[in-house]
């Protein structure tokens, strides 16, 4: 064997250690829906519920908008403070307050974790709506009728 095949076949031994042991970030998104109806006059009330509920849970608004065509849908942003040490990629929960009176509540990031080892669940991000859920839906039940519930709609990680 000469030399040059010699190193060629470690370079791509290397190489192929390294791909196999490389890290790569997933994505992690849940959806939650509030289920029940509130009233239509309490739409701002609701908007505003959420804006103050999720700040006051040390959550940054980083934008709050409002599209009205096709139809009127409000957004709100919030960012997620993560360690950096985490490993996190855009944290952030998104708030969807439709104009049929439907509450969406997704929240969406992008986490380091290794490609190749089985069962690496530790670098998985907490759920930030299912740990605060009973709080949310007891303040909802008291300030806009007890028939609001959050509801799990999907989940995603790729």
């Amino acid at each position: 064997m000469t030399k040059f095949k010699y190193t060629v076949r470690l370079l791509i031994a290397g190489l192929l250690c390294m791909v196999i042991s490389s890290c790569a970030y997933f994505e992690f998104d849940r959806k939650y829906a509030v289920d029940g109806s509130y009233n239509a006059l309490e739409t701002k009330e609701v908007e505003s519920f959420f804006e103050e509920y999720f700040l006051s849970q040390k959550l940054i608004l980083k934008r709050a908008y409002k599209e009205i065509y096709p139809k009127t849908v409000r957004y709100l942003i919030f960012e997620i403070p993560r360690d950096p040490r985490q490993n996190r990629k855009d944290a952030s929960l998104v708030v969807t307050l439709n104009a049929d009176r439907s509450v969406i509540l997704e929240q969406r990031e992008w986490f380091r974790s290794s490609c190749f080892t089985p069962g690496n669940e530790s670098n998985r991000p907490a759920d930030f709506v299912l740990g605060r859920r009973a709080d949310i839906e007891s303040k909802l039940k008291d300030k806009f009728g007890p028939d609001l519930r959050i509801r799990f709609i999907s989940n995603s990680h790729y």
